[in-house]
């Protein structure tokens, strides 16, 4: 734990500047809860706050330990409130935590614990603000309104899902190795697209989520679709993801490790991909093939290069990002979905094209625009959110 609080503080560090509105707003949220006073902790008041941003600096390395450390405590209040460490899932968190010698002998009484929801609470706080930082939480339950529990439930099943506990263990094996320059690189990229994937659950299941359902349901297929994401993807992204591959190994990653995280990239997609085969009962592959032609000829992959270039100075400009992700991936997921039920599978590399010759004038007005968008090099948030929408007029 102390490992991965430092690392996370570092990565917390590196972005002080780019994420100083969402930090400075959670100050404000633990100020309103009662549970922080910034003059004892010597953080700084709001107007502090402004100057820093104007001369483009963030919080220093003690004060965001000081955010990280009240983080903490409103988790595990929030936890303690809810019901989601009585998830049947969390029950091996609770044995492991006694010495292994009783894990058999004593399962029962351990199980009974009077303090087994504070141990559990205290374990998951951890785990999560250790990995994912201090304005993890707050942020995805104000862009995504899910409850706190329902979160935590859906981070245990993003990391279970792609085994990133594995892959952090790996990133952490390569200190001294590897630049820490480079190192840290590996931890933000899995950090951010863990995120989308946290909030890609929570907008698919809502609030009563059940870890072992979800896993069941979507674990199988996503582990087979990422294994073999080189049979799925097009030639173009198929470049892509060897170039990221090659990027990570000249940093001196391993080539199982860099190939792991130049995957990262397409969590979000193998989910959506999933959930589409199975909503059409269609096999992965197929759904894939769709999927992804889709993306290219709507230049959707160049469309979510723009929501994530945008500029972020305030924690509303993070909600608006985090809003314009989540329904490019919305619209993607249902317009796949509907070119699937109404023109079939059984030849997956021409459906998008029949799609598009049945619908030219929507599809001629979006690429009009997107190509209006790249020769005039416009990416404000005005602009992007019009092209996001665009896209939805397409699938209603």
């Amino acid at each position: 734990n102390n490992y991965s609080q430092t690392q996370t503080l570092s990565m917390m560090e590196h972005q002080s500047v780019e994420r100083l509105g969402a930090k400075a707003h959670l100050i404000k949220v633990l100020e309103k809860r009662g549970l922080l006073d910034r003059e004892i902790e010597f953080l700084p008041s709001g107007k502090q706050l402004k100057q820093r941003q104007a001369e483009g600096k963030g919080l220093t390395r003690p004060e965001l330990s000081v955010l990280m450390s009240y983080s903490k405590l409103a988790l595990f209040e929030d936890l303690l409130k809810s019901d989601a460490i009585d998830d049947p899932w969390f029950s091996s968190v609770l044995i492991e935590y006694f010495p292994a010698k009783l894990h058999k002998t004593d399962e029962k009484y351990l199980l009974g614990h009077r303090l087994h929801r504070e141990i559990v609470g205290t374990i998951l706080t951890s785990k999560i603000i250790d990995r994912m930082g201090a304005t993890f939480v707050q942020r995805i339950h104000e862009d995504t309104g899910a409850e706190i529990g329902a979160i935590a439930k859906a981070y245990v099943i993003a990391v279970e899902l792609f085994n990133v506990e594995n892959i952090w263990s790996q990133i952490e094996s390569l200190d001294l190795a590897v630049n820490y320059k480079k190192q840290l690189e590996g931890f933000v990229h899995l950090w951010s697209n863990l995120r989308q994937v946290v909030r890609w659950i929570l907008n698919k299941f809502g609030q009563n989520i059940n870890i072992s359902e979800v896993l069941g349901q979507l674990q199988k297929d996503v582990k087979k679709f990422i294994d073999g994401i080189d049979k799925h993807l097009p030639p173009k992204d198929l470049t892509d993801l060897k170039r990221a591959e090659s990027q990570w190994e000249r940093a001196n990653y391993p080539q199982s490790l860099s190939e792991s995280l130049a995957k990262v990239k397409y969590y979000v997609a193998a989910l959506d991909v999933v959930e589409i085969a199975n909503n059409t009962s269609t096999q992965v592959k197929k759904a894939a093939e769709i999927f992804f032609s889709l993306g290219e000829k709507l230049n959707l992959i160049w469309l979510q290069q723009m929501v994530d270039k945008l500029e972020v100075s305030s924690s509303w400009h993070v909600h608006a990002r985090g809003v314009l992700r989540d329904e490019l991936f919305e619209h993607h997921n249902i317009l796949t979905q509907t070119i699937i039920e109404k023109y079939g599978t059984a030849k997956s590399k021409q459906v998008v094209d029949e799609w598009i010759n049945d619908n030219k004038q929507q599809v001629l007005h979006v690429r009009k625009m997107m190509q209006q968008m790249r020769s005039e090099k416009v990416s404000d948030y005005a602009t992007v959110m019009v092209a996001v929408r665009s896209i939805n007029s397409l699938v209603s």
